[in-house]
């Protein structure tokens, strides 16, 4: 990522540049890899799309869940940015897979669990969420 805002820096004009892995895989391979990395006995599991989104809409407008609008929109679709124009234009490419980016981010928060969890007056993206609802169906997932 630091690589392509570095290469748009040079860019002449104002552009947009999409910025992303090649071999996507599915986001249940990608949460599965960090699944495995982890050593979890956790699964994946799929609910019926269109239910599971209303609910979570419903969790979110009542202040229920820390997931808002875009979590639910992107959670429940596979996506994949092209990224032929920045590799065309500016010869960037991707170094890591999804999958491999958010393993080594794993790795970074359990080797620091405590020192990120001491941490006090940081971003609300540098703390654990309050996990609301979710931390009951959670409960019931282990069932």
């Amino acid at each position: 990522m630091a690589n392509a805002c570095i290469l748009a820096l040079k860019a002449d004009g104002v552009n947009l540049f999409h910025v992303g892995s090649d071999d996507v895989p599915t986001l249940r391979g990608t949460y599965e890899a960090v699944i495995r990395e982890a050593g979890s006995g956790s699964r994946v599991r799929s609910l019926p799309k269109r239910p599971t989104l209303a609910a979570m809409r419903l969790a979110h407008h009542l202040h229920l869940s820390p997931l808002g609008h875009y979590h639910y929109r992107m959670i429940a679709e596979d996506f994949v940015f092209d990224t032929a124009r920045i590799k065309r234009e500016l010869g960037w490419k991707p170094t890591l897979t999804n999958s491999e980016m958010l393993v080594r981010a794993y790795r970074y928060y359990a080797e620091r669990r405590s020192e990120i969890h001491a941490r006090e007056n940081v971003s609300a993206h540098s703390k654990p969420a309050a996990m609301g609802l979710i931390r009951v169906l959670k409960w019931f997932s282990w069932g």
